[in-house]
């Protein structure tokens, strides 16, 4: 406190628990310090905050590397943010619309849907923003220019200083923490695969001027574990392509190749295995033209720079060509009803697929999945049963995000089921429906449990961790990494033009890169947790270990909670698998 600063470190990051400005600091005058642990190949959280009764300005955060001995931990692997409070309609991805009464956003809200929008983040084209009493002044972003996005109490709103989309700064800028107020910085520590097993040491320094500096301590624990990839697949609806936008695509979906690949980094980083593939195909139009494969073969390629294995994981495709952008291969066939699957619409869509099938075979992709309509129930299922046999008699797979009932009109059409609800009650996700699209070599996996662009972490790390491993799913789907609800605005999350849902932000467009999220942290501590159980499990497949110790890790793995506690958990595997080690 000699400084003025008041910081205080927050042991468990991974939590629902948000600090915001008004966060007041704990009466305890123990001196912060943070201690990771883990194994090669995590991204390690931790996290501290800050809070004056005076503004202070011009702070600098920086990190040390960190020591073992003769072994170093370069302190560009200790990534530091800021935790970015803005205002939100609602902390998650529902609310219910209303008229603005404000006559600023009237009159914005009242000009046409043109490029315009987006020289007005904040600002949406349609005219609807959620009720002034549904906002909250939320942590999402996780940034290091402080200053691209602030928030005005007097009005509610937040204030964007970039237009189009911003650039972040590569390492944390200086920053001013207000008086009265606190700010959470969020600290992620990645461990090489070559790093060395033992106990790292080192330090976080803030300085600010005028005043003495204040050094946090790091004392990380790396394990001598070899983490196994999850038995789990974790996926997500990714709906970017890097084809020219023309007018009835939203420019918010549109990504130079620069763009793509910092963004498919940014998913191989978080865990991600697998993510659905938009990007569209040229030619045979009415005008009998070829089929154009380059712009799909720049995104494989870029997919395979990323660290995806495009050459031994199926292909899950989903162009948007249609002015509605919905994921729907079956309707962008069609320019009419989607209902209406005639012959017209089959042999097109059979000459498209055979096509598609050749260039994957050329590619050394193993296999084609073909999109349904989506999110259609009941009945309307049924429509699409003549273009599914006509697609899996040419070779490709069928995959609808659909409700668990979907065996009762579609029979075992569907190779790859998206379906919402608990899958640990029978009443939402029935056990059988698990089993049978399982007994007939399908997958199915778990949808909107959250979506995300939720300000909850441990949500995510519980429901798509411990509780997905133990479902008998084969993992989480949600939509989707970048989802805007408006027509441009990315970074709105005050107004809609969907009907009663916002933005569904995993990380959030930059110029040259990627603004990851504070809820995207439950992902990424969701796929490690699997991670350690999955590693465990494996031993004892293997038959690795004494017998007693292998009884002791069956029974932990068969006794896992995840309404317990998940960071124990984890610690517990570690260590059983440690005992488990030749």
């Amino acid at each position: 406190m000699a400084s003025g600063l008041h910081t205080w470190s927050l042991p468990n990051p991974i939590t629902n628990r948000r600090i915001g400005p008004d966060t007041k600091p704990p009466r305890t005058t123990k001196s912060p310090s943070i201690h990771p642990w883990g194994a090669c190949t995590q991204y390690l959280p931790a996290s501290f905050v800050l809070h004056s009764p005076r503004t202070i300005n011009n702070i600098r955060i920086d990190a040390s590397a960190l020591r073992c001995g003769r072994h170093r931990i370069a302190s560009d692997q200790v990534d530091l943010h800021i935790v970015k409070c803005w205002y939100m309609a609602g902390l998650g991805v529902w609310a219910d619309p209303r008229k603005s009464t404000n006559a600023e956003f009237d009159v914005l809200a009242m000009g046409s849907k043109s490029d315009a929008g987006r020289e007005n983040p904040g600002i949406d084209g349609g005219g609807y923003i959620m009720s002034r009493d549904q906002l909250h002044l939320a942590p999402e972003l996780l940034l290091k220019d402080d200053e691209l996005i602030d928030f005005d109490r007097k009005r509610q709103d937040n204030i964007y200083r970039f237009t189009g989309l911003p650039t972040d700064s590569p390492k944390l800028l200086p920053f001013q923490l207000r008086a009265n107020e606190s700010k959470q910085i969020w600290v992620t520590v990645y461990l090489p695969p070559d790093t060395v097993p033992g106990r790292y040491q080192g330090q976080i320094r803030i300085r600010a001027p005028k005043r003495a500096s204040i050094a946090i301590p790091i004392t990380l624990d790396v394990t001598p574990i070899h983490l196994d990839q999850p038995a789990l697949q974790y996926m997500q609806y990714y709906d970017s392509f890097i084809t020219a936008p023309w007018s009835n695509i939203s420019h918010s979906k549109y990504r130079t190749p620069q763009q793509m690949l910092a963004e498919l980094c940014d998913l191989r980083a978080h865990g991600v295995e697998n993510t659905t593939v938009c990007e569209p195909i040229t030619g045979d139009q009415p005008n009998g033209k070829t089929f154009d494969f380059s712009n799909i073969d720049r995104v494989m390629d870029l997919r395979e720079k990323a660290g995806f294995p495009v050459r031994k994981q199926t292909l899950f495709w989903t162009p948007k060509t249609t002015s509605s952008g919905r994921p729907d291969m079956l309707t962008d066939f069609y320019k009419h009803d989607p209902w209406i699957i005639d012959k017209p619409f089959l042999q097109r869509m059979e000459r498209t697929i055979k096509a598609v099938l050749r260039w994957s075979k050329r590619r050394g992709i193993p296999e084609v999945c073909v999109y349904g309509i989506d999110e259609v129930q009941d009945q309307k299922l049924k429509a699409e049963i003549r273009a599914f046999k006509v697609l899996q008699k040419l070779g490709a797979k069928i995959m609808l995000a659909v409700s668990p009932n979907f065996h009762d009109y579609l029979g075992d059409y569907v190779d790859v089921a998206n379906v919402q609800g608990d899958p640990h009650n029978p009443k939402q996700i029935p056990p059988r429906v698990i089993r049978r699209i399982h007994a007939k070599g399908g997958r199915i996996f778990n949808y909107a449990r959250p979506q995300t662009g939720e300000c909850r972490p441990y949500a995510y790390r519980r429901n798509y961790g411990i509780d997905m491993y133990t479902s008998g799913m084969d993992g989480p789907w949600p939509y989707g990494y970048q989802c805007t609800s408006g027509r441009y605005q990315a970074y709105d999350r005050i107004h809609t033009t969907h009907g009663s849902w916002l933005n569904h932000p995993f990380s959030y467009p930059t110029t040259d890169g990627v603004m990851i999220t504070w809820g995207s942290q439950g992902w990424r501590a969701a796929v490690d947790d699997v991670r350690y159980m999955t590693t465990l499990q494996n031993m004892i497949d293997a038959g690795e270990g004494t017998g007693a110790n292998r009884s002791k890790a069956r029974e932990f793995l068969k006794n896992l909670d995840s309404n317990g506690n998940l960071p124990a958990q984890r610690r517990n595997a570690a260590q059983l698998i440690e005992k488990l080690h030749p």
